[in-house]
Parts: structure tokens; sequence; C-alpha cells
């Protein structure tokens, strides 16, 4: 049973108010979006996953679990699902709760959900340093952690520093010079 499963098993699904649509699906949907090959099977089950999560850029009470799937996931998943899952857990980081109704999507909290997210840090920087995922969200993952937690922005500044060494980031240099600069001055 890969840790995925463990993740996935150790929720109530179908208990869960999500965004409208059927939470008790996502376990097969997160499963087939790390499973699938074809692109286009990629992008439903990333669409379904993410209206559930953070649709509109809002926060719902089954975000902090997909959060959790999503970065297990990663860990042994491959391209494409895993580019999209990187590209989900990014909408998940920078979605809210609804100012007007904080509890129209379930009791949720913006912590809870980087929490969650926090958890696959090493493994962003992993995709980073290896050169095998979308770069853009693996440094706005690796930014949001630091910026979100002082136990994370420690490794955000010291993986920031690392991948301006490495020659094949040099287009992204620009880039990951502002991230760290802006940990560094949160210190």
């Amino acid at each position: 049973m890969t840790v995925m499963e463990l993740e996935l098993a150790r929720h109530d699904w179908a208990a869960f108010t999500g965004r409208g649509a059927a939470t008790e699906h996502l376990p097969r949907a997160l499963r087939h979006l790390f499973a699938a090959t074809d692109a286009d099977a990629v992008r439903h089950h990333a669409e379904y996953i993410r209206h559930c999560a953070a649709d509109d850029g809002l926060l719902a009470d089954v975000s902090p679990a997909i959060a959790a799937a999503l970065v297990h996931g990663i860990w042994t998943g491959a391209s494409p699902g895993r580019d999209e899952a990187l590209d989900i857990l990014t909408d998940i980081a920078h979605a809210r709760v609804s100012d007007l109704e904080p509890d129209a999507y379930g009791i949720v909290s913006e912590a809870d959900c980087m929490a969650e997210i926090a958890r696959g840090l090493p493994v962003y920087a992993e995709i980073l340093e290896v050169g095998e995922g979308p770069v853009d969200a693996c440094v706005d993952l690796i930014f949001t952690c630091g910026d979100h937690d002082p136990w994370t922005r420690d490794r955000a500044i010291s993986y920031f520093t690392q991948a301006l060494a490495l020659h094949r980031l040099r287009s992204h240099h620009d880039q990951l010079r502002a991230c760290l600069t802006e940990l560094e001055r949160r210190g």
C-alpha cells in the first residue's frame, strides 16, 4: 500500500461539504490523477480535484485532505499527474476562506491547508533540483511554505540558495533571487 493510499484511507471523503461536487469520488480521482498517462485524462481528474479544493480561489473543508493526499502522491507520482498535483497545491496555497461566508464550504482554515502543503517542502526542493517538473510551481510552493512558517523559512532560504548555484536554473535566477530576498527580509 502506498503512502497516498494510507492518506486516502484516513479520511471520510463523503462527509466533506466540498464545493458542490461529490467529494466521495475524490479518492478515485486522486488515484487516477497519478496513474493517468494521457494528458486529457490527467486534465479531467485535475479539474474535478481543483473544483473541490480551491475553486474560484476559495477553500473548502476538504481542501486540507486533498492537499495531504496530493503531497503524499507527489513522492511517488510521475508526470504528467505529478505536475498537475503541484499546480493544484499552488492553487490551494493561494486560496482563502470566504470573507463573506466563512463556513459556506464547511469549516476550513488556511493554516490547516498550509500545514499539509508544508509537509511536501523537501519533495518540491528535490523536483526543483532534479529539474523534472514545473519549476515555477516548485518555486512558488517553496516560497509560500517559507513565507507561512518560520520552521520552513530557513529551509526555503537554503533551498533557494542552493538552486541559484544550479546552471540549468539560470533562466529562473531573477525569480529565485526575489524569493530569497523576500524570505531573508522576513527573517
